[in-house]
């Protein structure tokens, strides 16, 4: 009786031990897309850089009337919160880089 109930025990234990996880190859997918989503990143944020190189050097040669319907579509589009708030993330961003360029200047001498 106890040897009926090892060779039981033992079948079960050979069954769930050889099984395989059915979730593998999803982990094995997430892996790998996490090891490119930095590459990935970096190449979306220098296409966004360069894009934006672009249009600030046409935008400097576009009469005023333009800019000023752009400025208002953009309003009508986006919404006068979203510009504003986008409009003093570029502020904060650019006195962060004067007082980071002024104290990186004052550090090198």
């Amino acid at each position: 009786m106890a040897e009926t109930t090892r060779e039981n025990a033992l079948g079960q234990f050979r069954e769930t031990a050889g099984r395989s996880e059915p979730g593998e190859a999803v982990r094995f997918a997430q892996g790998r897309f996490l090891d490119e989503l930095p590459g990935i990143m970096f190449g979306t944020i220098t296409l966004i850089w360069v894009i934006a190189s672009f249009v600030g050097l046409t935008w400097r040669e576009l009469p005023a009337e333009v800019i000023a319907r752009v400025g208002v579509l953009t309003h009508l589009v986006l919404g006068s919160h979203m510009v504003t708030l986008a409009t003093r993330v570029g502020t904060v961003a650019g006195v962060a880089h004067r007082a980071y360029s002024f104290l990186a200047g004052r550090n090198t001498a």
